[in-house]
């Protein structure tokens, strides 16, 4: 017999065996420069919120050079100390965003890698030279670990809910 050329033959716009996985990715930049583009301003605008409740008490004047100047994180002074836990508070909040806005554990590492190599391209640009100070390399570090991992956590959580298969199909064209 001859192959009918009027019937196609089904093709899957994705197959799940072929990926291994559920979803399919696709790869939209609009979406990618959007989420890093809210991730960083979220990232600056907790940064400031954080800046403006530890400069009032402590007495230290609301300033750029706090946020983008490695060599204030040390832990010799009382500001120092509390811009090291600005760094750990901010990653918390980063990590809740991703949750929120990323959605997917694997993604955590790609956006907080991200967040944090803006941030040290401004800090250079900020201070004209490479960040030398070993306490900040060392904040960054370990607050990027822990919202990458809080962040991956909280996706993971949404990611392995039940999807409900007793529902009705939905059959509206």
């Amino acid at each position: 017999m001859g192959e009918d050329s009027s019937v196609a033959e089904y093709q899957p716009l994705h197959s799940p065996s072929a990926s291994g996985q559920f979803r399919p990715q696709v790869f939209d930049p609009f979406l990618i420069i959007t989420q890093i583009g809210a991730i960083q301003s979220i990232f600056y605008a907790s940064s400031t919120a954080l800046l403006l409740i530890g400069s009032r008490p402590m007495g230290y004047p609301l300033s750029l050079r706090y946020l983008l100047d490695p060599e204030t994180v040390t832990l010799q002074s009382t500001t120092g100390r509390w811009l090291v836990l600005m760094y750990f508070l901010n990653a918390l909040a980063l990590a809740f965003m991703l949750q929120i806005l990323v959605k997917r554990s694997k993604l955590c590492l790609d956006f907080v890698a991200t967040c944090i190599l803006i941030h040290l391209c401004l800090s250079w640009i900020y201070c004209s030279q490479f960040p030398s100070a070993v306490t900040w390399w060392i904040v960054q570090i370990l607050a990027a670990v822990l919202a990458t991992l809080l962040g991956e956590w909280l996706c993971l959580r949404i990611e392995i809910e039940a999807i409900p298969v007793n529902q009705p199909i939905k059959t509206d064209v």
